[in-house]
Order: C-alpha cells, then structure tokens, then sequence
C-alpha cells in the first residue's frame, strides 16, 4: 500500500490506542520514515496491525519465559 501522509497518521494512531498492546514499540522507536517503509510492506493496514499483535504476542510469551526461569 502507498504509506500516504493520512495513513501514517492512521497507523500512529492505533499504535498509541494500542499502546499496551502492540503499540508501544510503533509509538517509541519509528520514525515517520521508518513506519512509512513499514506500512508498503503489506496490502491493508489490517495486515501490518495483524504482524504487529503477532509480533507482541511472541515478545509477550517470550517475556513470560524467562522471568519464569
């Protein structure tokens, strides 16, 4: 998808509401540049928010782990 000026602003967006979540590492570490390359990565915006929940989940469970350990 082209990573428009609204799109970006859209993604930032639900990365803060999500920030527990899925969004903090969005919220903290990109820059508009980095999010933009991000975003052209996939086809819809449900996507790329799809890989960022798999993504905290794996981090979560992986988090959960080793404080067990």
């Amino acid at each position: 998808m082209i990573a428009t000026k609204e799109l970006i602003t859209e993604a930032k967006k639900l990365a803060q509401d999500n920030y527990e979540g899925w969004g903090q590492y969005v919220v903290e570490c990109y820059e508009d540049s980095e999010l933009a390359e991000s975003l052209e990565s996939f086809d819809t915006l449900e996507d790329w928010v799809e890989i960022r929940i798999a993504v905290a989940e794996v981090y979560a469970d992986r988090e959960a782990f080793y404080e067990q350990g």
